[in-house]
């Protein structure tokens, strides 16, 4: 059995697939399914996460402008 990594363990890319995968969920209920090649380019997945937070519900930006 392994031992789990710690956050600050985690390469870039491995944090970036934990948020966008968690983020990606909260907002569809499901886990993502992107290509390999989608996966593992950490350009398209900070691309995924901004998009995401753009389509936020926007009750929940209320006041921010």
């Amino acid at each position: 059995m392994s031992d789990f990594k710690k956050w600050d363990e985690l390469s870039e890319l491995e944090q970036l697939q934990n948020i966008y995968s968690d983020d990606y969920k909260d907002a569809y209920g499901f886990r993502p399914r992107p290509s390999k090649d989608e996966w593992n380019c950490p350009q398209w997945l900070k691309d995924e996460l901004d998009y995401l937070r753009k389509t936020e519900d926007p009750q929940s930006n209320m006041g921010e402008e």
